[in-house]
């Protein structure tokens, strides 16, 4: 007959630490561990849209009349990021500023949003950008997009790395265009809406 040791007290794993998402500093004012690697901490330069997001977002489209903006989640790496979820800035009967203006958020649904789509800070998706369309969906003058790309950088919503997603319509075709401001500067992303 064998002999197996057993350890006297059962030996308990050290706590992961958990990385906060930007919406728990935002909304929270905590900080923490947000350090990501310098990979992926380093400005988009191309913004993907999976199936799934790109056919939310055409949804959007179909329901003109009011501002339509919110939160998009996705994952970052080497460059790209891939925006897998797609969510409106809180519910319009619920706060009567979404909706009327352009970038409203409601702090308690946009953090429900990021813990679900980050499976409490244990995964790779985060909080990685923001969308707007207009209420008669335009696409906009590039002036009127290069404003709200600055409006948006003022409210703290769009910087070197999390971008500004436009979606509007000329001459029949829908257009999308992203776009990061820092420094005083926007600049723009390239965006490739995959087909489902």
């Amino acid at each position: 007959m064998e002999e197996y040791s057993v350890p006297a007290r059962p030996v308990t794993p050290e706590p992961r630490p958990q990385r906060l998402t930007r919406a728990q500093q935002r909304f929270l004012g905590v900080v923490g561990l947000g350090h990501r690697p310098d990979a992926d901490a380093q400005p988009p330069e191309r913004v993907r849209l999976s199936p799934g997001a790109a056919e939310i977002l055409r949804g959007y489209y179909y329901a003109p009349g009011a501002y339509r903006s919110g939160p998009l989640f996705g994952t970052r790496h080497l460059g790209q990021v891939e925006v897998t979820h797609v969510a409106r800035g809180g519910y319009p009967r619920l706060n009567s500023a979404i909706g009327e203006q352009p970038f409203a958020l409601d702090p308690q649904y946009v953090l429900a949003w990021s813990d679900c789509a980050s499976q409490y800070g244990t995964s790779e998706v985060e909080w990685v950008g923001q969308w707007l369309m207009q209420p008669d969906n335009r696409r906009g003058s590039a002036f009127e997009q290069d404003s709200w790309v600055r409006q948006a950088h003022r409210l703290a919503l769009v910087d070197g790395e999390h971008f500004l997603l436009m979606i509007g319509e000329e001459a029949g075709t829908l257009h999308y265009h992203a776009a990061l401001c820092g420094e005083g500067e926007a600049w723009p992303v390239a965006v490739d809406p995959l087909e489902g």
